[in-house]
């Protein structure tokens, strides 16, 4: 990732575009691997305008094949000038404190936050509530998600799946940008629970149903 990261630099630089390589933390799916002080990933920050954007190439790249140890082709503009408010949900820097480009949020709350895929950030989707990942609830009880969508979506298609089986839920579209969604969980365990949108996961939580 750094080499895709400084290959940018050098090349807005002969652009005469005002670019920067930031060293951080990159949030998947295996986000419990993150060690403080410990940065997993490199990225870019650019001024256009006077306003800072950020792209990761190496995230827009593709993808490497663990078991026949080879990369795919895969190219994708998602991570393409995204803005700082949608960036950090899966990208943060290793000393938010030296960087002016970001907003201010605890790397704590960083990693306690829902799992915010490439699908999410492509539409500018943003978790409102529950502001964790992991969430505790009690058998019977309602499990709300709220977010908010800042870019246009090709349909209103968002569905709600559990243990990768999709559920009857309850959404609600609100004329504020905000969509509400509801399901009751009626057995104990500990669940995946995935956003879709447009048939791709956006974003996860767990959800642990106790007695």
């Amino acid at each position: 990732c750094s080499g895709y990261a400084y290959l940018i630099q050098e090349l807005a630089h002969h652009a005469g575009i005002d670019c920067k390589v930031i060293n951080g933390y990159g949030k998947t799916n295996d986000f419990k691997n993150i060690e403080v002080g410990m940065p997993n990933h490199a990225w870019n920050a650019l001024k256009i305008d006077e306003k800072w954007y950020f792209i990761d190439a190496t995230w827009s790249s593709g993808l490497f094949d663990l078991n026949a140890k080879t990369f795919k082709k895969q190219f994708d503009d998602t991570y393409f000038l995204v803005p700082a408010d949608i960036f950090i949900l899966n990208h943060y820097p290793l000393d938010i404190k030296k960087t002016n480009c970001y907003p201010k949020i605890s790397i704590e709350s960083f990693l306690e936050s829902p799992i915010v895929k490439a699908n999410a950030i492509k539409y500018h989707i943003i978790p409102l509530s529950p502001s964790k990942f992991k969430n505790i609830l009690k058998k019977g009880e309602q499990f709300t998600i709220r977010i908010q969508i800042k870019e246009q979506l090709p349909t209103k298609d968002v569905q709600l799946k559990i243990n990768k089986k999709i559920v009857d839920a309850e959404i609600w579209y609100s004329t504020d940008s905000i969509i509400q969604i509801s399901y009751q969980v009626n057995k104990k365990g500990t669940f995946q629970t995935d956003i879709i949108v447009n048939d791709k996961p956006a974003i996860s939580y767990s959800v642990k149903i106790e007695k």
